[in-house]
């Protein structure tokens, strides 16, 4: 595993009580954040983030109702209607209107995509969450660096044991 990959979870929301995504982070073995489910913080950790120290980033969230955990491929230039935690509401047509519609993943490689089976699937939909917000502001921030989203499943889905595997896997792969 390489150390200079950061991995990110996020913290509690709605009726996730102990988030699959901070779980997987925590005990993944590499450097890691877990970040409240709220736009202001991940402004405020991407306003503050010091990207110079790390050469990929792995974010993670959880995707419930999914069987599987997902690669995403691709942000969306959108924020949903879904409040977050702290009840902002940030409904947009857009992240950033000076931006394309989507900006597309740096840290799946085509080999990487090609071999996903079974518990993991390829995704071209990050959501208009939190999920997304991150990813997009991840990929405009920091053009430099190979960046990902991982759609992880709630535990009763996908066990935190297969969960933690696949993880381990992708952190090796890349």
């Amino acid at each position: 595993m390489n150390s200079r990959t950061l991995v990110t979870g996020f913290g509690p929301f709605g009726t996730v009580v102990k988030n699959p995504s901070a779980c997987l982070a925590e005990a993944c073995g590499a450097p890691h954040e877990v970040l409240a489910v709220s736009f202001d913080a991940v402004d405020r950790w991407i306003a503050s983030f010091n990207s110079v120290a790390i050469d990929a980033l792995l974010l993670m969230g959880v995707a419930s109702g999914r069987s599987q955990v997902s690669l995403e491929t691709t942000a969306r230039n959108q924020i949903g209607s879904v409040p977050d935690v702290l009840g902002v509401d940030r409904r947009s047509a857009e992240i950033d209107a000076a931006l394309p519609a989507t900006l597309a993943g740096t840290l799946w490689s085509a080999q990487l995509l090609g071999q996903a089976s079974g518990d993991l699937v390829v995704s071209h939909d990050a959501g208009t969450y939190l999920c997304n917000f991150i990813y997009f502001r991840a990929l405009q921030s920091w053009p430099h660096l190979r960046i990902g989203f991982l759609h992880v499943a709630d535990f009763d889905a996908v066990s935190f044991a297969r969960q933690s595997v696949i993880l381990a896997d992708l952190l090796q792969a890349i």
